[in-house]
C-alpha cells in the first residue's frame, strides 16, 4: 500500500457531530478521569447531545458576600478543599460550583442560574479523547514543514493514526518506513482507556491490523529513544512520564493556567527496546499498585534531572512544555463547536497533560523533544493532594476567584 498518500486531513464538520460516537468516549470506566453519561433526555439516536446557551445571554459573577458552595463528586475535593472561601455541600441544586466526574451536557439549562460554574467545557472531548486530540493538535502544525514530510503533525505530537478511519494510510506509512529500515515500533491504544489498559506495543503489522477487533484504537509511534532517568534505588535507567495540571480559564480571550508543581511516574525496570510485553519495563503506570513505586517531589526530581543532564536543564524543557500547552488550546479553540471548544463564561476546564521526552537531532545537535501523550479530564489527583495538601485550595483560587499570584501557577495567554 505504499502508493497511498499517508498524509492526514481533518475530517468534515459532521464527523464532530456524531453524537453516538461521542457517547462511546464517555463509557463508564470506574475512575475519576473518565465520565459517564446521564440519561436525563434523549435525541432520536438514543443519545444526549450537549446543549449550548444563547451566546448573548448574561452570565453573573460568583457571589462575594458569602462562602461559595461547592458540590463535588470527587472525594479529594471534599477532603482537601479547606479554604474558608468555599464550603462543600451535598445538595447539587444549591451549589455555586459543580465539580463533576460525570459528563455534564445541559449548558443551556445552566444559564438559568447565571452565577453557577462547572468544571467542564462543551466539546472538551476534542482534547480528552486520543483520536480527537491528534486531529486537534495537527491544526498546530506548520503546513510548509508538513508538506516536506509524510506525516501531518507538529514536532511535539507523536505520529498518530486512527485505526478505524485511517488504517490504509497507516499501513502505507508503516510499509514505507519498513522499506527504509526505520524504527517501526508502535503503541496501540484504545480511544478512551487510560493507565495502560488494553495498550499493546509491537512492530508486527499483522498484529496491529487485528487489534481494532477488540474496540476502536489509535496507532501511535512508540518513543523508541526516550530520555531516561537513573533510579538509584534499583540502579538502572528507566522510562518516566510527567503529569501537569492545566486549567482552561477562558476561551475568548484565551487564558490558561499551568500548576507548576507536577508529578512523575517511573517504570520499574531498565529500558531496552525488547520484551515489548514487559509492562514493568515499558509502562510507567504500573506503579499505581506496585511495590516498587518511587515517589518524588518535583523539586527533588528537577535537581536529580539537572544533575543527570547538565547540558539540558529542566527550565528549558518547562519553557517548551508551557508553549506546547498553549498551542494545544489555541488549536482546540480555533473553531466553533462542534469542531472546537466554545467560549462559555460559566465553564472552567481542569485537565491532566501527560508528557514524555525523546532524544532527537536538530541542526546537528542532540536535544530533548517533549511529546504530548494524552490529556485527561478531571485527572487522578490523589498523589497531588498527598504531596501538596494545599493543591485544591490553589486550584479553586485560580479557577473560581481569578487569583493567580501565590498559587504555584504560570498563566499562559
Amino acid at each position: 500500500l505504499t502508493h497511498v498518500d499517508p498524509h492526514q486531513t481533518e475530517p468534515p464538520t459532521d464527523f464532530f457531530e456524531d453524537t453516538a460516537r461521542i457517547e462511546l468516549h464517555y463509557q463508564q470506566l470506574g475512575r475519576a478521569d473518565q465520565r459517564t453519561t446521564q440519561n436525563d433526555g434523549e435525541d432520536g439516536s438514543g443519545h444526549i447531545s450537549e446543549t449550548l446557551p444563547d451566546p448573548d445571554s448574561v452570565v453573573a459573577d460568583l457571589p462575594k458576600d458569602r462562602p461559595l458552595r461547592v458540590f463535588a463528586e470527587y472525594e479529594y475535593v471534599r477532603d482537601y478543599l479547606t479554604d474558608s472561601r468555599f464550603v462543600v455541600t451535598d445538595v447539587a441544586e444549591e451549589a455555586d460550583i459543580l465539580w463533576l466526574v460525570t459528563h455534564f451536557k445541559d449548558y443551556k439549562g445552566l444559564r438559568e442560574k447565571p452565577h453557577r460554574r462547572v468544571n467542564q467545557f462543551p466539546c472538551e472531548h476534542l482534547i480528552t479523547v486520543k483520536d480527537l486530540l491528534a486531529i486537534v493538535c495537527r491544526r498546530a502544525a506548520d503546513q510548509e514543514k508538513c508538506d516536506e514530510k509524510e506525516t501531518s503533525g507538529p514536532s511535539w505530537l507523536p505520529v498518530t493514526y486512527c485505526l478505524k478511519r485511517e488504517i490504509v494510510k497507516f499501513v502505507s506509512l508503516f510499509q514505507r518506513r519498513e522499506k527504509r529500515g526505520e524504527d517501526n515500533h508502535w503503541i496501540i491504544k484504545p480511544w478512551n482507556l487510560a493507565r495502560g489498559l488494553d495498550h499493546t506495543i509491537t512492530n508486527n503489522i499483522n498484529h496491529i491490523v487485528r487489534l481494532p477487533a477488540t474496540g476502536p484504537k489509535i496507532a501511535q509511534k512508540y518513543i523508541s529513544n526516550p530520555v531516561l532517568f537513573h533510579r538509584d534505588d534499583i540502579n538502572c535507567d528507566v522510562k518516566f512520564d510527567v503529569r501537569y495540571i492545566v486549567m482552561l480559564l477562558n476561551v475568548k480571550p484565551l487564558k490558561v493556567a499551568v500548576y507548576k508543581r507536577f508529578w512523575i511516574r517511573f517504570a520499574n525496570k531498565q529500558f531496552e527496546l525488547n520484551e515489548l510485553d514487559d509492562t514493568q519495563k515499558h509502562f510507567t503506570v504500573n506503579n499505581y499498585n506496585d511495590a516498587y513505586l518511587l515517589q518524588m517531589y518535583c523539586h527533588d526530581f528537577i535537581a536529580k534531572f539537572n544533575a543527570q543532564n547538565p547540558e539540558h536543564p529542566w527550565k528549558i524543557t518547562e519553557k517548551k512544555l508551557f508553549d506546547i500547552f498553549l498551542q494545544v488550546f489555541k488549536a482546540a479553540t480555533s473553531q466553533d463547536a462542534p469542531g472546537g471548544i466554545p467560549q462559555n463564561a460559566q465553564c472552567k476546564g481542569f485537565y491532566g497533560f501527560d508528557i514524555m521526552l525523546e532524544w532527537v537531532e536538530k541542526d546537528g545537535q542532540k536535544t530533548m523533544q517533549p511529546l504530548i501523550l494524552e490529556v485527561n479530564f478531571n485527572s487522578d489527583c490523589k498523589r497531588a493532594c498527598e504531596y501538596y495538601p494545599e493543591f485544591f485550595n490553589d486550584v479553586f483560587s485560580v479557577m473560581f476567584c481569578d487569583e493567580t499570584d501565590g498559587h504555584n501557577v504560570a498563566v499562559l495567554q
